[in-house]
């Protein structure tokens, strides 16, 4: 009995053993042409996928894996070469954003030396050579913002502050230079206070930087408002806004080319939707007709 068992197991063994050995020299096949094809995608085409043709659906598997890896390579590399490009352009704007003023204030400080000029004349080119520095000061500050917001190294140290109070005398210190560009100014604040958690130093610098794009695009008309709820909006007027893309104002810099000139980084909204996330809030833009709205909602942390 014994050796008739041995006997069907030989048997079956000798008639699988040719199916085995074609099992295994298929599958050695596969798997060379995946790494053969591995090899043609690294130094050739990145866009090229994996194909078998085998049935065994390990090998199938494998090579469907291969490829949505592939294709996440693939979506990161676009995502890198779109941001490279930014980077690019950002470079080139913030070069031309250095060169334009500094160009004009050593122009002027020429002028300045000039015996062929008057002490009125003297005193004006001064006053132009201050604010050229001067924008390269922010310019300067902003890039820093932008680096230490990069590199997460901002402190967030959350108190309570009255935002009504803080909105009022952030915008009080504004009023000179609306005035000097005749803005007709509303504020729509409430005469209570409204308690608010968060990072004031922060939340200081979010104004700022939303008073600082208003005077640099806007013109005409300012609302600043405070909705019952703690909701600021600053709303303005902006000209030529046909090339303006709402959806982008918050991306680092970006500047719209219609309106680019010598007083934008393209960094000042960003550092903006940065620090008001950070704080746990978020901001959003609207364009109707002429009027730019921006709205930052500063949810209450318990």
């Amino acid at each position: 009995m014994i050796f008739l068992i041995i006997f069907l197991l030989a048997i079956i063994l000798a008639a699988l053993l040719p199916w085995s050995i074609m099992y295994i020299f298929r599958l050695k096949k596969n798997l060379r042409m995946i790494r053969e094809s591995l090899q043609k995608i690294k130094e050739q085409d990145m866009n090229m996928r994996l194909s078998t043709s085998t049935f065994n659906k390990d090998v199938v598997g494998l090579a469907s894996e291969i490829n949505e890896v592939l294709d996440m390579q693939k979506d990161i590399n676009i995502e890198n070469e779109q941001m490279n490009r930014e980077i690019m352009q950002g470079i080139t704007n913030i070069l031309h954003d250095l060169r334009t003023p500094l160009t004009s204030a050593i122009g002027y400080i020429g002028l300045i030396r000039s015996d062929k000029i008057n002490e009125q004349k003297k005193q004006e080119y001064l006053a132009i050579v201050e604010s050229r520095l001067m924008f390269l000061s922010n310019l300067m500050s902003e890039l820093f913002d932008n680096m230490q917001m990069v590199d997460g190294k901002v402190e967030s140290e959350f108190e309570t502050i009255d935002l009504c109070h803080l909105v009022r005398m952030e915008i009080s210190s504004f009023y000179d230079e609306l005035a000097k560009e005749n803005f007709e100014v509303s504020m729509d604040i409430p005469d209570i206070s409204i308690p608010l958690v968060t990072v004031p130093a922060q939340l200081q610098r979010v104004i700022q930087n939303l008073m600082g794009n208003v005077l640099k695009h806007g013109t005409d008309q300012l609302l600043v408002k405070i909705s019952a709820d703690g909701v600021m909006t600053f709303a303005n007027k902006v000209p030529d806004n046909e090339n303006l893309e709402v959806e982008r104002l918050f991306e680092r810099y970006y500047t719209p080319k219609a309106t680019r000139n010598s007083k934008s980084s393209g960094l000042g909204l960003a550092i903006t939707k940065a620090l008001v996330e950070k704080m746990g809030g978020e901001v959003n833009a609207t364009l109707d007709d002429d009027m730019l709205s921006i709205t930052v909602n500063m949810k209450k942390k318990n």
